[in-house]
C-alpha cells in the first residue's frame, strides 16, 4: 500500500498528492503540521496558533508505535486540561505519519518557546532535503495567511472528495449489492454499522470499538449534506454523505433501533423474528466482549477482502455500477472467505430474555422461561 492511501483521510490525501503537505521541505512539513494542529488538534485561529509552544508537544514510543500529546489545553481556571493525543500507529491509517511530521518539524525548531517559526531565506538552505526554521517567530498576519491557505485548500479538497464519491461506486455499497451488509435485516445493519466504524471513521483498533459510546456519534446536516461525526480522544472525525445515500441510512436506521439504549454502549445484541426477517430490532442486552471480537474478526475479513479486489483488478478502476458480470466475479472471490457466510453468534430470538448473553457463544437456542 502506498504512502498516499495511507493517509488518514481522503481530504488529507488530496493535499498530499498535490505537494501540499509533506516532509519533503521546510514548506511542506510547517504546512502539515498546521493543517493537522487546525483538523485534529482544534487550533482554528491565528491566535490559536501563536499560544501553541514546543514544549506543549511530547513524543512517546509505545509499544505498537508513536503517539504525539499535545498539552495545551485549559480549563476556565487556567488550569491543564486533559491531554489530546493522536493515538499508535497502524498500518492502515495515516496516523503514523502524522506524528512522523510533528516529530521532525520538532527535531527542526528550538526545544522550548513559540511552535511556528519563519521559513529561512533560501540562501541559508544547504538543500531541499535539509529541514531548518529560522529562530524568527511567525506573526499574528504570518499565521493569518496560513489560514487563508487552509480555508483554500480545505474547500479545494471538499470539491475534489466529492467528485470521487460521485464518479466511483463506495466500498459500503459494493458490500450492500453483495448482499454481506443491508438495512433490513438486522444481523447485517449491525455489520454494516461495524463496518462504517471500522472503514469509515478509523475504528481499527478493537480497543476503539469496545470503547465505543452512543453518546459519542451524532449524524449532523451541513449545507443540505450529511455527516457522520465521531467524537473522540482526540478531537472528531467526520464522514461525509449525501443525505440520501446509504452510509446515512444505515447510521439513522441503527440509532433509531437502539434509541433508548445505554448511551455508555453501542452495539446491541440483534433480534431476529422468525416470522418476520425483515424487521431491524435489537435488544437491550450490549455484546459482551466474545461477541465483539467475532464481529471484528468479522471486519478485518471484509476489509482484507476489500483490499484484494481493488488491487487484482476484478474491480475496474473508476467503477460506479456493479454490473452482473463483475457481481459474478465478486461473488466467486467473495467464497473464499468461510467467516462472511457464517450467523453472528450473538444473534437471539424474539423469544430470548436479556439473560441470552450469558449462555454459551454456541448455544443458538432460545433461552428458557422461568417458571
Amino acid at each position: 500500500m502506498s504512502r498516499f492511501q495511507d493517509i488518514l483521510t481522503p481530504h488529507d490525501a488530496v493535499l498530499v498528492e498535490r505537494g501540499e503537505i509533506g516532509d519533503a521541505n521546510a514548506v511542506q512539513l510547517r504546512n502539515a503540521v498546521f493543517w493537522f494542529n487546525s483538523n485534529i488538534f482544534d487550533r482554528k485561529k491565528p491566535q490559536d496558533h501563536a499560544n501553541i509552544l514546543a514544549e506543549d508537544y511530547k513524543i512517546v514510543k509505545k509499544r505498537y508505535g508513536k503517539q504525539v500529546e499535545f498539552n495545551s489545553f485549559k480549563n476556565r481556571k487556567g488550569q491543564s486540561a486533559a491531554k489530546k493525543r493522536v493515538p499508535d500507529g497502524h498500518h492502515d491509517t495515516g496516523i503514523e505519519y502524522i506524528v512522523d511530521y510533528f516529530e521532525k518539524y520538532l527535531q527542526a525548531i528550538p526545544n522550548h518557546g513559540p511552535f511556528y517559526r519563519k521559513l529561512l531565506s533560501t540562501n541559508s538552505q544547504e538543500s531541499e532535503s535539509v529541514i531548518r526554521y529560522s529562530d524568527e517567530v511567525m506573526t499574528l498576519a504570518d499565521l493569518d495567511e496560513l489560514g487563508k491557505w487552509k480555508r483554500h485548500w480545505n474547500k479545494f479538497a471538499q470539491e475534489e472528495v466529492d467528485r470521487t464519491i460521485g464518479s466511483e461506486i463506495s466500498d459500503d455499497e459494493i458490500l450492500h449489492q453483495l448482499g454481506i451488509i443491508s438495512t433490513d435485516d438486522s444481523e447485517l445493519l449491525l455489520k454494516a454499522v461495524y463496518w462504517l466504524n471500522y472503514n469509515d471513521l478509523g475504528l481499527l483498533e478493537f480497543k476503539n470499538q469496545q470503547e465505543l459510546r452512543k453518546s459519542r456519534l451524532k449524524l449532523i446536516t451541513k449545507k443540505g449534506k450529511q455527516f457522520i461525526r465521531l467524537k473522540h480522544d482526540i478531537g472528531a472525525t467526520e464522514v461525509q454523505g449525501s443525505v440520501n445515500d446509504l452510509r446515512s441510512k444505515i447510521y439513522i436506521i441503527y440509532m433509531n433501533a437502539v434509541s433508548g439504549f445505554d448511551d455508555t454502549k453501542f452495539y446491541f445484541r440483534p433480534i431476529m423474528d422468525a416470522a418476520s426477517k425483515d424487521k431491524t430490532e435489537f435488544s437491550e442486552s450490549s455484546l459482551s466482549t466474545s461477541h465483539l471480537r467475532e464481529l471484528h474478526k468479522w471486519a478485518k475479513s471484509i476489509n482484507d477482502f476489500m483490499k484484494e479486489i481493488r488491487s487484482n483488478s476484478l474491480l475496474p478502476t473508476g467503477c460506479c455500477k456493479i454490473t452482473p458480470e463483475i457481481k459474478s466475479k465478486l461473488m466467486e472471490a467473495l467464497s473464499s472467505l468461510p467467516i462472511q457466510h457464517n450467523h453472528l453468534s450473538c444473534i437471539i430470538s424474539s423469544n430470548d430474555n436479556v439473560n441470552a448473553s450469558k449462555r454459551p457463544l454456541s448455544d443458538t437456542r432460545p433461552a428458557k422461561k422461568k417458571k
